[in-house]
């Protein structure tokens, strides 16, 4: 992986290596251009690169066969194709109707080429070359191949030749690291300006070959929102090591959340795996029903067992995960948790909780309950912890929408997790606090 981490938000680990998804990859593109660098310079830089990764790859290269999409990878393709015919191979470039790529600067570079494009046609399948580009479709692809891309990734799977693919093979999401049936298999992929998210899962990791991250001309200050991190061998460094007089807390606790009836295996093994990482301490909250089964495990993981009801978690067990979290170092959420309707809503609910914002605003709220319990003071409270923690005084009445926003998301988080618990407000005591025109206003029954 390439080291671009100091480019992105704080690693969470020393080594870590920023992740993005098909919109930080946009974000990047559309930041670049803000700042005047024009998208056609980001092409010709992007098809620069990765011309520059397949001769010092395959410096026995003479040929090369080029398949062409409609949009901007395609462009990239087509610059790849002229610096390669620069550089002295033998270059055939083939697209899906004959067309060169239709977006503005995929012409513009197309046209400046010099290099022909033909039409793609199975049944007169090209002659073999030593490489095969793939700048068929970019970040933007998700679903099923359509006919004849799909024709053209069967055709570069079948050659001898190694394909290269440009920013990710054909057929897989950048986001999910799913594959369409015909995919394309690289055995190299050159991604531009960071590593991708969907070149690191399953199945894509296995369809990219070996991965280089190339720099296209992005603003070395961006700063990325990378969609996860990435992590190798350095990682090894940052974990604490164990001292002989520290404590288990010292190395590092870990809760994990999830388990359900007939899949108490997941949170086991993800707890399991806590472990011979090299956590401290590994406590696993997981529903009453399959406590016993998580417990016999492993025995030196420890076992909160949640009030759930039907061996899954639902919105009134997040309150009680919420508690236990706060001693803990990291969470681990959802191995196990299954697909019942009520453990998609006490996900949500979670982890919009353990936000550190989120978390923040929790203890701000409950740290001032007790000082002025009147409905004013309340109020004050309750709308007056989202100012403070995007630095307004709490009587400020001029708001800024992103406040406005913090606030509803306060509300709406407090309302699920004491209105939402089994063990909560009931209904009745709710309705009795307001009077009856409100009610039926609220229900729409005014």
């Amino acid at each position: 992986m390439n080291d671009t981490a100091d480019r992105a938000d704080p690693p969470p680990l020393e080594g870590a290596v920023p992740l993005l998804d098909a919109a930080g990859k946009r974000a990047a593109d559309a930041e670049a251009q803000r700042r005047g660098i024009a998208s056609l310079l980001l092409m010709e830089r992007a098809g620069v690169e990765a011309a520059l990764a397949i001769l010092e790859c395959y410096p026995g290269a003479r040929s090369a066969t080029v398949l062409v999409g409609p949009g901007n990878n395609g462009g990239d393709g087509m610059v790849v194709a002229r610096r390669l015919h620069e550089a002295g191979l033998d270059i055939r470039a083939f697209s899906r109707d004959g067309e060169p790529p239709g977006t503005p600067d995929g012409l513009t570079v197309s046209t400046a080429s010099g290099v022909h494009v033909g039409r793609f046609d199975p049944r007169a399948t090209p002659a073999p070359a030593d490489v095969v580009v793939d700048a068929i479709l970019g970040t933007g692809q998700t679903g099923d191949l359509r006919a004849p891309i799909d024709a053209m990734c069967r055709w570069a799977n079948d050659q001898p030749a190694p394909v290269v693919a440009l920013d990710l093979p054909t057929g897989v999401n950048a986001d999910t690291g799913a594959a369409a049936a015909d995919a394309v298999r690289a055995s190299l992929t050159v991604t531009f300006h960071a590593d991708t998210l969907g070149l690191r899962l399953a199945p894509g990791r296995g369809l990219a070959g070996d991965v280089r991250v190339v720099p296209i001309g992005v603003p070395r200050d961006h700063r990325d929102r990378p969609a996860a991190w990435g992590v190798d061998s350095r990682a090894v460094r940052a974990v604490p090591p164990k001292g002989e007089g520290g404590d288990k807390y010292a190395a590092g606790a870990v809760l994990v959340v999830g388990g359900s009836r007939g899949m108490s295996g997941a949170a086991r093994l993800a707890a399991t795996a806590c472990l011979r990482a090299g956590a401290g301490l590994v406590t696993a909250a997981v529903p009453a029903d399959v406590a016993d089964l998580v417990a016999g495990g492993r025995a030196e993981v420890m076992v909160d067992a949640l009030h759930a009801h039907g061996g899954h978690l639902a919105p009134g067990d997040v309150a009680d995960m919420v508690a236990r979290a706060g001693r803990f170092a990291a969470v681990a959420v959802g191995p196990g948790m299954g697909r019942h309707d009520d453990s998609g809503p006490a996900l949500r609910d979670l982890l919009a909780s353990l936000d550190d914002d989120g978390r923040e605003s929790l203890r701000l709220l409950a740290d001032g309950l007790e000082e002025d319990w009147t409905l004013d003071g309340l109020t004050t409270l309750v709308y007056g912890v989202p100012k403070r923690m995007a630095g307004f005084d709490v009587h400020e009445k001029k708001l800024p929408p992103e406040v406005k926003a913090a606030q509803r998301a306060l509300f709406a988080l407090v309302y699920r997790l004491l209105v939402g618990r089994d063990t909560g407000p009931r209904l009745p005591t709710l309705l009795l606090s307001l009077d009856p025109a409100r009610v039926r206003a609220l229900l729409g029954r005014a």
